[in-house]
């Protein structure tokens, strides 16, 4: 996410539309961008069921396969999207393992927490359109910032917060994803 990445997609009366951080010329995607993309592909019918790019009015073609157009010079090609389903599925299947290991559903959640870089700035529908959160998530995402750094800040300015997040890192578990059964399935 830096000056020149495409941070959002939308369409806007047919056509595609981006926010670009830095408000210069795009030269690059971010992954919120990338989400977003994608999440107008699917609704769009730009991508079938599978995946697979289909021709079509956003669509140009590079080495003989269709590609879908962002913005001048940026586009989603097939491998793109190939390589953000791989990473959407391992995320889905990560969060559907931690509900299991914790015995809940994703309807008895309260709450979503989407933080960091990424995460703040990540479009809950967009990503729920993809299906890389659960479609249960809708009411209850929050999109909250650097969540390490403001937890650090209310440690330095008030002492008994400090009390709060060790209670927090007692109560955490490390969950070795790689090991787990649930996941790999």
């Amino acid at each position: 996410a830096v000056k020149g990445a495409v941070s959002a997609v939308y369409a806007l009366s047919g056509d595609i539309k981006t926010d670009v951080i830095g408000d210069a010329a795009a030269k690059g995607l971010c992954g919120s961008g990338a989400i977003d993309a994608l999440a107008l592909m699917k609704t769009s019918g730009t991508i079938d069921e599978t995946g697979r790019i289909l021709e079509g009015p956003h669509t140009v073609e590079v080495d003989g396969a269709p590609a879908f157009r962002i913005a001048e010079g940026i586009l989603m090609t097939q491998r793109d999207v190939r390589r953000i389903q791989t990473a959407k599925s391992a995320i889905a299947a990560g969060v559907l393992a931690l509900l299991h290991r914790a015995g809940l559903t994703a309807d008895q959640l309260d709450a979503v927490y989407l933080a960091g870089g990424f995460g703040n700035y990540m479009d809950g529908e967009s990503a729920i359109a993809i299906g890389l959160l659960s479609p249960e998530f809708r009411h209850i995402l929050k999109n909250i910032g650097n969540a390490a750094g403001a937890g650090a800040g209310m440690a330095l300015m008030k002492s008994e917060y400090i009390a709060e997040h060790r209670r927090i890192a007692d109560a955490a578990q490390h969950v070795e994803l790689s090991t787990d059964a649930y996941f790999m399935e």
